[in-house]
């Protein structure tokens, strides 16, 4: 690849430009090959200048914006962070809001358990009471029954029958007497 290539003066783009350079090398005198190389090396050298220029604006304006991405950045990855902070929170109070939750539906079931047994025991003292009372009735029915057949106010008489009768009264007596040990136990 060659340094300088053939250019197309009469074009609308280079026209003015070559115009205005030969006049301005023609008024100022520059005729060789040094003087114009040395007038292209100053411009080639500006140009350089001037695009370095350019990409340090251009890095500057990047490194600006950037600055506001990284601001952002840093901004998003904190909100983040304490929307996780709060999750993990959020997530402690729920766990020991179940946590609470179940104590007390085991308390609540041991209390009905509680309760429960208390009521049987009191339905149990209670049947108990219910027993004793209608075997005392049974028996004293019973013994209502058979006391004046004893005393021999149905006019029979006979020993086998009076001991009879007070094998029952016997056997009533003793009954009755269990029935009001097991109510006292």
């Amino acid at each position: 690849m060659t340094e300088y290539a053939e250019r197309d003066i009469d074009s609308s783009e280079l026209a003015p430009h070559y115009s205005k350079h030969v006049m301005a090398m023609t008024a100022e005198g520059l005729h060789s090959k040094s003087d114009i190389a040395a007038e292209l090396a100053w411009r080639d050298a500006r140009i350089a200048q001037l695009e370095q220029w350019q990409r340090d604006m251009v890095a500057k304006a990047a490194e600006k914006s950037l600055d506001g991405y990284r601001d952002l950045g840093q901004r998003t990855a904190k909100a983040e962070a304490e929307r996780d902070e709060a999750f993990a929170k959020g997530k402690q109070v729920f766990d020991e809001l179940l946590r609470m939750k179940d104590e007390r539906a085991q308390a609540i079931q041991q209390a009905v358990k509680r309760a429960r047994m208390e009521w049987a025991k009191e339905d149990k003292a209670e049947l108990d009471r219910l027993k004793a009372q209608w075997q005392a009735e049974a028996l004293d029915f019973l013994e209502s029954r058979i006391k004046p057949l004893h005393q021999g106010d149905n006019g029979v008489q006979g020993k086998g029958y009076n001991m009879a009768l007070d094998d029952c009264l016997a056997c009533i007596d003793m009954v009755r007497r269990q029935a009001e040990g097991e109510s006292h136990d």
